[in-house]
């Protein structure tokens, strides 16, 4: 398995190194912390790619 992954990393370098760069530049800092910037990066991604995800809200403490 881990040669596997090792391969794709490989065969993959560019994007791989798109999509963190991507992830990097979001602006997520807390406050206010505007993850669903990177979970709209990372959504596309798997689009993209055919892979199956969910994604499940989740309430601050100051939302309560």
């Amino acid at each position: 398995m881990k040669e596997q992954i090792f391969s794709y990393m490989q065969y993959q370098e560019n994007e791989i190194v798109r999509l963190a760069d991507d992830l990097i530049g979001a602006n997520t800092v807390n406050p206010p912390g505007n993850e669903r910037l990177a979970v709209n990066i990372v959504e596309t991604y798997f689009k993209t790619h055919d892979i199956r995800y969910d994604i499940f809200e989740k309430l601050r403490e100051d939302q309560i």
